[in-house]
């Protein structure tokens, strides 16, 4: 990282990335480069988008994190920490799911009131089936 940032590994090593200094140096850096931090509107936005457009498409949960942090970056949106990004997955997978379900139980149509036909055994009488 030090090398990207044209800094010597030891003063990169000292740096401090908690308190103040960063927050200055991150609105800095989002100033320069047009992003800013994502909100949970936006978190809520990525995940119904990948229930609608990329769920239907692809399940594989690593190209799944992939897409997110390309949208965030074609979005100019500041990238979400890891655990973040697999929220927003997990999200979309799951409202993909219940979507999917829902789909597929309204197509089937209602349970059966009643119970299916018993098997007819030899002799025209039902045979009684184990409870």
């Amino acid at each position: 990282m030090a090398s990207l940032v044209e800094v010597e590994p030891e003063l990169l090593a000292k740096y401090s990335w908690r308190g103040r200094t960063i927050e200055r140096h991150r609105a800095r850096i989002r100033k320069r480069f047009g992003t800013r931090p994502a909100t949970e509107d936006d978190e809520e936005r990525l995940a119904q988008w990948l229930a609608d457009k990329v769920c239907p498409i692809e399940t594989n949960r690593d190209r799944l994190v992939e897409a997110v942090r390309e949208r965030c970056r074609s979005a100019r949106i500041e990238p979400p920490s890891s655990g973040q990004v697999e929220r927003v997955v997990n999200s979309g997978c799951r409202r993909f799911e219940e979507a999917f379900a829902e789909q597929v139980m309204a197509r089937l149509g209602p349970a059966p009131v009643h119970p299916p036909h018993r098997p007819a055994v030899p002799g025209g009488r039902c045979r009684r089936l184990a409870p």
